[in-house]
């Protein structure tokens, strides 16, 4: 009866333990031994970090608050992280940083640029040794996040003092060159704000000008203008209606005394121009009070009725001084004759001054006509001369602001007041490396070797062709074993004596050669290393 393969034998487990030892051994020796070479000859690597605060202005007064630039205090973490890196890593500032921390005088990096330029032509030793230099440098540091508005600047060197002064020299020049590039900029903004405050100033006298000349043009023309509004436009069209009628009539009466003059003896066909300077006088003031009548009329105020009265006065003073007139010029003709002249005289005196008052009327109408229908041309020509004044103010305003803003921008800058950029806290001196880290590496390879010796102990029992057992042979044979032969003792193993403790042999050569390192390391490596350690960078 076969045996329940799912039982644990631990008879066989302890006899494979024992079989494979020294190959289940040999790569958990190899891994620690190969780990603590690794230690011994890894040069370890300090690492020095300072934190700057970005954008932590010192508060300055409510006064002076929105004169100040602040618009870097609304940058998004990652964007403040992002623009001090690009600053950072920047070649201009990784070329100031070579220079400062002496990479140009190292001498591998003078034989590589030396080597360099006999190979390239155009390319001086100097300028691939700066290259090589902001390559090394670039890769030392390390720009992360640290905080809502604090970013953190990691140095790393082989030396823990190296790496702290790289730490502090990048925070130094940093704020160096944030200063100095707030200032040019904001000089620069001030120049050209400066510049456009002369253009905007003469941009707004002429436009106040311009305003200015317009509206008082609209005065004038308020001032000499009709008073004609829109309630007593249709008053004036109804008169000049009533007095074209009445010019109508007198032209009607005046040739029915035409036909009266030749009538009555008078000769030719009408009596001659009865002229004198009293009756030009009269027939001026007939007009004005025709034309006052009008006016009174229209505007609603005035002595009406004693307006009348005065032209009817003035009507029969014409009629006397021209019945005077006919009877000293026209001294042959009869009575009759002459009473028609003076009539046909004072018609004639009347229509001209009823003609005036209708040419007078028909002006006032067309002008307001016109005025109703270019008063909005004129309300859009003042809108658009104001808003020109307005838009040239306020950018004369905002020019004058942003000069004044660039002015106190840069005093604050000088004065140690704006730093945008300020430490938080300073690089400290390394006591422990960055990496190799002892106790992880060596925790990686106490467990990698041993896992690694029981995977090979198996696979290489998987794949052996001995059979160990009666059952096993009975299963690879596939008949029943009657016996088994005991192993004679002094024969020996097949194989060459290599084949047969090949891990033995290995698990020594390993122990010697780290014994070997350690020994170079401790008698030659070391006191060397730790000589150049000692030893600032020039």
């Amino acid at each position: 009866m076969e045996q329940d393969q799912s039982v644990l034998d631990f008879r066989e487990v302890l006899w494979k333990a024992r079989r494979y030892k020294w190959l289940a051994l040999f790569p958990a020796v190899l891994v620690v031994c190969g780990a603590w070479i690794y230690l011994m000859f890894t040069p370890p690597v300090y690492e020095s970090s300072v934190v700057i605060s970005v954008d932590d202005n010192t508060p300055v007064s409510a006064a002076l608050a929105p004169l100040v630039r602040s618009d870097r205090s609304d940058d998004m973490r990652k964007e403040r992280v992002a623009r001090v890196d690009s600053r950072v890593h920047s070649r201009q500032f990784l070329e100031a940083m070579s220079t400062k921390l002496g990479y140009l005088n190292d001498p591998d990096l003078r034989a590589q640029g030396a080597s360099a330029a006999r190979r390239w032509q155009g390319i001086t030793s100097d300028e691939y040794t700066m290259r090589m230099a902001v390559y090394v440098l670039g890769k030392k540091i390390i720009v992360m996040p640290s905080g809502e508005s604090r970013t953190r600047i990691s140095a790393t060197d082989h030396d823990p003092r190296v790496a702290r002064r790289m730490a502090q020299m990048i925070a130094d020049q940093l704020i160096a060159e944030n200063k100095a590039t707030t200032i040019q900029e904001t000089t620069a903004r001030g120049e050209f704000s400066a510049d456009q405050i002369e253009v905007y100033q003469e941009r707004l006298r002429k436009s106040e000008a311009a305003l200015r000349s317009y509206e008082e043009s609209s005065i004038g023309r308020k001032l000499t203008s009709n008073p004609l509004n829109d309630t007593n436009y249709e008053t004036a069209k109804s008169l000049i209606g009533d007095t074209r009628e009445e010019m109508s009539q007198l032209r009607s009466r005046l040739q029915t005394d035409l036909s009266g003059w030749q009538a009555s003896g008078g000769a030719g066909a009408g009596p001659p121009d009865l002229h004198s300077g009293k009756s030009s006088t009269l027939e001026g003031r007939l007009s004005d009070l025709e034309s006052e009548y009008a006016m009174i009329v229209i505007l609603g105020k005035g002595d009406l009725e004693g307006t009348k009265l005065r032209i009817g006065g003035v009507r029969q003073a014409l009629y006397a001084e021209y019945q005077g007139l006919a009877q000293s010029l026209l001294p042959t003709l009869p009575q009759a004759a002459q009473e028609s002249a003076a009539g046909i005289a004072l018609d004639r005196a009347e229509l001209r001054s009823i003609r005036k008052k209708e040419s007078r009327l028909t002006g006032l109408t067309s002008d307001y006509s016109h005025r109703v229908q270019s008063s909005p041309a004129e309300q859009l020509e003042a809108e658009r001369l104001r808003s020109e004044v307005e838009t040239n103010r306020d950018l004369l305003l905002a020019l004058q602001k942003e000069a004044t803003s660039s002015r106190i921008s840069a005093a604050l800058e000088t004065s140690q007041l704006g730093l945008s950029l300020s430490v938080v806290e300073s690089p400290q001196l390394p006591l422990a490396p960055l990496y190799p880290d002892p106790l992880r590496v060596m925790g990686i390879a106490l467990f990698v070797g041993p896992l690694l010796g029981v995977g090979i102990a198996v696979v290489g029992d998987r794949l052996g062709a001995a059979l160990h057992t009666l059952e096993q042979a009975e299963r690879e044979i596939g008949v029943r074993v009657i016996g088994t032969i005991p192993r004679i003792e002094g024969w020996s193993q097949p194989g060459s004596y290599l084949q047969r403790y090949w891990p033995v042999l290995s698990i020594a050569l390993v122990l010697f050669a780290t014994a070997v390192s350690y020994t170079l390391h401790v008698t030659v490596l070391s006191p060397k290393n730790s000589t150049e350690s000692v030893q600032p960078r020039p």
